[in-house]
C-alpha cells in the first residue's frame, strides 16, 4: 500500500464510520526525554525517540499503517535543561537504518496534502517541525513530535533495531558565548 492507498484508506475510515471515527492518541510532550532509559544529554539538551512504525502504534497514533505506506514515524522527544536555547532544522536530520541506508525526513504537509483537512491538521500538529523547516528547543522546554521518513521503493525494512537518528543541532549564541556552535548528537530508537 503507498499514499494513494493510504490516502483512499484513511478516507474509507471516515466515510463508513464518519467524523467521530477519526481519533488518535495525542504525542504527549509531558513524556520528558531525560525519562527515557536511552536518552542522550547534550549540553543540557536531553533527547529520546521511540519508533511508530510497528502496525498497532502506527494506527493508534496517526490512524494508519505507516509502514505499509512506506512512511518509518520516529516520536523526537527533547527536554532542555541547560542554559542555552538550541534550534534543529528538518535538513539537519538523517534515520540511519540498521544496513546503514540514510533517509532523509519527509514534509508530512505536503505528503498528505490530499487528504481530509482532520487528517491533515491531526498531522501537522503532531509533526516535530509543525509544518515548518526547523523548530526552536528554548530553555526548560519539553517538545515531542513525529519526524516522518519515507522508504524508497522496493525497499524493505522489516524493523528499526539498531536504527539512530543523526541530529546536528545549533547551540544557539547565549550569554557570554562569542557565537552559535554547531553539534552532532546521535538518538538511539526505542
Amino acid at each position: 500500500m503507498r499514499f494513494p492507498a493510504l490516502l483512499a484508506a484513511l478516507a474509507a475510515v471516515q466515510t463508513v464510520a464518519g467524523c467521530a471515527a477519526y481519533r488518535t492518541m495525542p504525542i504527549d510532550p509531558a513524556y520528558r526525554a531525560d525519562c527515557f532509559l536511552s536518552c542522550k544529554n547534550q549540553s543540557g539538551l536531553f533527547l529520546a525517540s521511540e519508533a511508530l512504525f510497528e502496525a498497532g502504534k502506527s494506527i493508534r497514533y496517526l490512524s494508519a499503517d505507516m509502514k505499509a505506506a512506506g512512511i518509518i514515524p520516529i516520536v523526537l522527544y527533547a527536554s532542555n535543561r541547560g542554559k542555552n536555547s538550541f534550534s534543529l532544522l528538518r535538513d539537519e536530520v538523517t534515520l540511519i537504518l540498521p544496513d546503514g541506508a540514510e533517509l532523509k525526513p519527509i514534509d508530512i504537509a505536503q505528503t498528505f496534502a490530499e487528504a481530509d483537512m482532520e487528517i491533515q491538521i491531526d498531522y501537522i500538529s503532531k509533526d516535530f517541525f509543525r509544518g515548518r523547516k526547523g523548530t526552536r528547543i528554548g530553555q526548560d522546554a519539553n517538545l515531542a513530535g513525529v519526524i516522518f521518513f519515507r522508504i524508497s521503493p522496493g525497499r524493505f525494512v522489516s524493523g528499526l533495531t539498531d536504527a539512530v537518528l543523526n541530529l546536528e543541532m545549533t547551540l544557539e549564541k547565549g550569554e557570554g558565548q562569542a557565537e552559535s556552535s554547531k553539534m552532532k548528537i546521535i538518538v538511539a530508537i526505542e
